[in-house]
C-alpha cells in the first residue's frame, strides 16, 4: 500500500509541476524521466565536480571540445578547430559564431577568457582550480603570488578566437578543455547576481537545454529544449525531468513505467535485483552493460594513526577480497581493481602486469605484525566512513567483516549525507579510511594521478606525501613520447597502490543500465550523458 501511495504521489507531483504537452505513445509522456540519487550541489560549472552537478551542467552549457563516446577521441564542439605550436605550449581555438546565450547574446572568446580567469581566482573557491594550473602562471595566481589576472595564460585574439599559453607541453590539452572549468560563463549575469546567478529566475546558459525550474521540496528539476541552440534541429527529446528519489523506490517506479532509465551514472540498479533482471524475459530485453571510466576505491588518511603507517595500509589492502565484493556484494559484472587509473585510459596499467596488492590474508597478517600489531593487538581505533548509500553500506560491511576475519581488526563504520561527507573529507581529522570514486574528466592518466594525488597540486584527499611519485607525474605531464609517459605512469601506480598503498582500489565500474524500449539512449563515459543525442524510438 505504501509503495502504491508513493507511486501515485510521485506521478501527481510530476504532472502538477510539468504540464506535459501530451503523450507521444500510450506508454510514455513526451519527455524523459531520470532518477537521481540525491540533489546536485550546483549549476555553476566552474566550481564543483560532483557527478550529479556535472550531469545537469552538461545539458545546459557548451564546452570547447567534446568526446566520441566509443573511441574517446577529442572532437570539436564550441571550438570548430584548433592549432598548436611546435613545442605544445600554445594552443589557439577558433570558436563557432552561431552559439548564443539564452538571453540572445553571442557566446564569444571574451566569455571563455573571463570564465577561466574567474575560476582560477582564490576568492572564487573553485574545487576545480587545480585543473587550470596547466596554464601559464595558473598556480601562482591561484595561490595569490601573482595578483595581475591578465598574466594568466589565456587571452582573446579576436571575438571568436582564444589563445592558451601553457606552463609546459601538454599533448592532452584539447581533451582538458572539454572539462567544466574551461567552459564560458555569462560575465554580466554573474556580475549582477553574484552567487545567485544560477537561480532559475536569473540563470543564463548556452547549451542544448535550459532550466525551467527546480522544485526542491519535491526534488524535481526540469529542463526544456533550447530552440536557439546551434544544433537544435538534432535535439529530439523536448524535456528532461530529473527526479531525486530513494534507491529502494527506483526499481518499482521503473517497472511501473514512471521513470525511463536506471544506471548510466544516475540512480543505480539495485544490486539485489540483477539476478531477477537476468531471468525475466521482459527486463533482460531492456538491460545492458555500458563502458564506464570510473574506479571505486578506499582512500586512507595518511596522516592519522594507524593508517599513517604504510605497513598497516598494505595489510588492509591485502585483506580485502575484491572478487568477493564484485560477485557477492555488488552481484554485477564490475572488474576487481588493483591500480587506480581505469583501463583503457591512456597511462592505465593492464591487470596482467601484476601491479598492486592482491588478496592475500597471510601476507596481510605479516605486514600488520611488522607494523607492530600482531593479530591486530594494540591497533588504535580504526574508522571507516562513506557517503550515505545502500550500495556503499553493503560494501563497507563486507570490508569490515573481512578485516575482522583476516586481521582481527574492529572497524567503526559511519556514514554521512553527501554534502557533510565532502566537508568531512576536507578536514584534517576525518576517518582512517573513506569511500571515494573517481571518473575520468578526460582520457589521460594525468587526470587520475597528477590531479588527484600530487602532494601540492591536487586535492590530495589522502594527505599523502611522496617525492618520487610527485616527480614521476610531473615529468609525465611534460613529455610527449607515449611509451615514456606510460612507463612513468606505471611506476607511479606501483608506488601509489602497492609500495605505499596510499589507497586501496576495489573495482572498476562497468555500467549496468536499464532503458525503456521506447528510449534510444547513448551512454557517454565522459562528463555527463549528452541527452541531446537521445531520441524516442517512436518519434
Amino acid at each position: 500500500m505504501l509503495i502504491k501511495l508513493y507511486r501515485l504521489l510521485a506521478t501527481l507531483i510530476v504532472i502538477a509541476l510539468t504540464f506535459p504537452q501530451g503523450l507521444v505513445a500510450d506508454d510514455h509522456p513526451n519527455y524523459v524521466r531520470i532518477p537521481l540519487d540525491g540533489i546536485y550541489l550546483t549549476l555553476n560549472p566552474g566550481v564543483s565536480a560532483d557527478t550529479l552537478s556535472t550531469e545537469i551542467q552538461t545539458q545546459m552549457f557548451v564546452g570547447l571540445t567534446q568526446f566520441d563516446p566509443q573511441s574517446l577521441k577529442t572532437l570539436p564542439y564550441l571550438a570548430q578547430k584548433w592549432d598548436v605550436s611546435g613545442d605544445l605550449k600554445e594552443y589557439i581555438f577558433y570558436l563557432r559564431q552561431d552559439c548564443k546565450w539564452t538571453d540572445g547574446d553571442p557566446v564569444t572568446a571574451h566569455d571563455v577568457v573571463w570564465a577561466v580567469r574567474h575560476n582560477i581566482l582564490p576568492e572564487t573557491k573553485s574545487e576545480l582550480a587545480n585543473f587550470l594550473y596547466v596554464l601559464k602562471n595558473g598556480e601562482r595566481i591561484h595561490k595569490g603570488e601573482i595578483k595581475n589576472i591578465t598574466k594568466l595564460g589565456v587571452h582573446v585574439i579576436d571575438k571568436y578566437t582564444v589563445k592558451f599559453q601553457l606552463e609546459h607541453p601538454a599533448i592532452y590539452f584539447p581533451a582538458m578543455v572539454a572539462y567544466t572549468p574551461f567552459w564560458p560563463l555569462p560575465k554580466r549575469v554573474i556580475a549582477q547576481h553574484a552567487e545567485k546567478w544560477t537561480e532559475p529566475e536569473n540563470i543564463v546558459t548556452n547549451g542544448p537545454y535550459k532550466l525551467r525550474g527546480v522544485w526542491k521540496e519535491e526534488q524535481v528539476t526540469i529542463l526544456d529544449k533550447n530552440t536557439d541552440f546551434f544544433e537544435s534541429a538534432e535535439v529530439m527529446i523536448p524535456e528532461i525531468h530529473y527526479i531525486a528519489m530513494k534507491p529502494d523506490k527506483a526499481m518499482t517506479m521503473y517497472e511501473y513505467h514512471e521513470i525511463d532509465i536506471l544506471g548510466a551514472g544516475y540512480l543505480p540498479i539495485p544490486s539485489e535485483e540483477i539476478t531477477r533482471i537476468k531471468t525475466d524475459a521482459k527486463l533482460i530485453s531492456e538491460y545492458r552493460r555500458e563502458q564506464s571510466l570510473c574506479t571505486y576505491f578506499y582512500g586512507f588518511n595518511n596522516e592519522k594513526a594507524p593508517t599513517d603507517n604504510p605497513l598497516v595500509r598494505k595489510a588492509i589492502s591485502a585483506a580485502i577480497d575484491r572478487q568477493l565484493i564484485v560477485e557477492q556484494v555488488i552481484k554485477g559484472e564490475d572488474e576487481p581493481a588493483y591500480t587506480f587509473t581505469r583501463p583503457p585510459i591512456f597511462g592505465s596499467v593492464d591487470s596482467d602486469e601484476n601491479i598492486g596488492i592482491r588478496f592475500n590474508p597471510e601476507r596481510a597478517r605479516e605486514w600488520l605484525a611488522q607494523a607492530g600489531y600482531p593479530d591486530g593487538a594494540g591497533l588504535p581505533e580504526f574508522s571507516l566512513v562513506y557517503n550515505t548509500s545502500d550500495l556503499h553500506a553493503k560494501i563497507a560491511q563486507s570490508v569490515k567483516d573481512q578485516l575482522q576475519e583476516h586481521l582481527n581488526i574492529t572497524v567503526t563504520v559511519n556514514h554521512l549525507p553527501f554534502e557533510e561527507y565532502m566537508k568531512m573529507l576536507a578536514t584534517t581529522g576525518g576517518a582512517n579510511m573513506f569511500r571515494y570514486g573517481w571518473c575520468a574528466d578526460y582520457p589521460d592518466a594525468n587526470n587520475w594521478l597528477m590531479e588527484q594525488f600530487h602532494p601540492t597540486k591536487s586535492g590530495n584527499l589522502v594527505r599523502w606525501q611522496n617525492t618520487e611519485f610527485a616527480n614521476l607525474v610531473e615529468k609525465a605531464q611534460i613529455i610527449t613520447d607515449a611509451y615514456s609517459r606510460k612507463k612513468l605512469y606505471r611506476r607511479a601506480e606501483q608506488i601509489l597502490c602497492e609500495e605505499q598503498a596510499a589507497i586501496a582500489p576495489l573495482f572498476y565500474y562497468t555500467n549496468p543500465v536499464m532503458v525503456k524500449s521506447w528510449l534510444n539512449a547513448t551512454i557517454w563515459p565522459l562528463l555527463g550523458n549528452q541527452i541531446r543525442t537521445w531520441s524516442f524510438n517512436d518519434s
